[in-house]
């Protein structure tokens, strides 16, 4: 044993481990593996739907990939889908919900609900997100993609020819955000399902005329402005004949324009802050009244957390602290869809009525050592 170990001291030992990367065969398998995944809970109403489908595209013992497609989108069609940017709350098993209550919904929900079903089935396939369309723009003559552009579709991998594009959302009936239905000759551009008649209007035109305007100017601006470097600046002062205005007119220009960028932001800010949910437009102003009186919640301070110490802090509005967090939380969190509008109703009614006063303040521990301190120290 001891020669063994003088000998491995002496003389190391090789030591081989052969690899190699994975055959392509291996690669596909892992590939295709990843796109059959699906959650681990589910439905049994999808998971016996994606079975029914199958059944009916099994062809000899094999999925008809072609027509699987087909079936669910004849599924789509025959029990009355409809496309609709205000499907409602989906809850928590919102595509259950989306299948078999709701039915109607936005490419969202159908992507996702085609995409399951075809995976259930035994077929990879996967949701894809990006941008449907666009319109020209007549006087820059270049293309604009909206936000309400956006879209989402599937990709059916079909053995020989790849991924194949199916978009389910063309299998629903669409409609416009009041209701209607929208007319077939409308439907061709995917941005009838969101816009309304207006632009058919005399004021429409004109509001597009304006709006085509404000694009032309805005894609100027980001070519020739935000893009710039060096040559680009040269040949637009040169252009312009801003050089003729010379050093200090062309500080002057730029400190102007950055006056209304920074106003343009404080604008678009206000707009945001007042796009915030209302719920916590209302918590907010509970805490600045609370804050007022000294008691500030922290800044990893939850509100449940808030409300215990605030209620220590200011016992005599201890149950309407209580009551507007409570109310809060279940807004913000209880996911109630039925609910929110009461709840709101009823954290509103409650912050009118919740006005503390600085002499309802009970001092921190801290603070009441430090009053102690002073008038320790004060000879009077």
């Amino acid at each position: 044993e001891s020669g063994v170990a003088a000998q491995a001291k002496d003389h190391p030992l090789p030591y081989y481990r052969p690899s190699s990367p994975p055959s392509a065969a291996e690669v596909r398998e892992r590939s295709r593996s990843a796109y059959l995944l699906t959650p681990p809970k589910l439905d049994p109403r999808i998971v016996a739907l994606a079975q029914e489908l199958r059944v009916a595209a099994t062809v000899d013992g094999t999925v008809n990939v072609e027509r699987l497609i087909a079936s669910v989108l004849a599924h789509f069609r025959r029990e009355g889908f409809v496309y609709t940017l205000q499907p409602g709350e989906m809850g928590p098993n919102g595509t259950a919900t989306f299948l078999f209550e709701k039915k109607r919904g936005f490419c969202g929900h159908y992507s996702n609900a085609f995409s399951l079903l075809i995976r259930l089935a035994g077929v990879p396939s996967r949701v894809v997100v990006g941008y449907y369309g666009g319109e020209i723009n007549p006087i820059g003559g270049f293309m604009i993609v909206r936000q309400s552009n956006a879209h989402a579709w599937s990709e059916v991998w079909v053995e020989g020819s790849g991924w194949q594009r199916v978009d389910a959302t063309a299998a629903a009936v669409p409609m416009d955000d009041e209701g209607n239905v929208i007319p077939p000759e409308a439907q061709a551009d995917r941005r009838a399902f969101t816009a309304s008649n207006l632009d058919n209007t005399w004021l429409g035109r004109r509001l597009k005329g304006l709006r085509d305007r404000w694009d032309f100017v805005e894609s100027k601006w980001d070519r020739w402005a935000m893009g710039y470097d060096a040559e680009t600046l040269s040949s637009l002062l040169a252009r312009s004949g801003l050089q003729r205005l010379g050093g200090i007119g062309i500080t002057i220009l730029v400190l102007a324009s950055c006056g209304l960028l920074v106003g343009g932001v404080v604008l678009g800010m206000r707009r945001r802050r007042r796009a915030r949910a209302p719920e916590i437009t209302l918590y907010d102003t509970f805490c600045r009244r609370l804050e007022r009186i000294g008691v500030v919640r922290g800044i990893n301070e939850g509100p449940l957390d808030f409300a215990r110490r605030s209620s220590a802090r200011v016992p005599a509005q201890a149950e309407r602290i209580d009551a507007i967090a409570g109310a809060y939380v279940a807004i913000r969190y209880g996911g109630e869809p039925g609910a929110r509008r009461e709840g709101l109703a009823r954290l509103a009614r409650d912050l009118r009525a919740f006005n503390p006063r600085r002499q309802e303040v009970i001092p921190a521990p801290a603070e009441v050592i430090v009053a102690a301190v002073r008038r320790a120290q004060d000879p009077a």
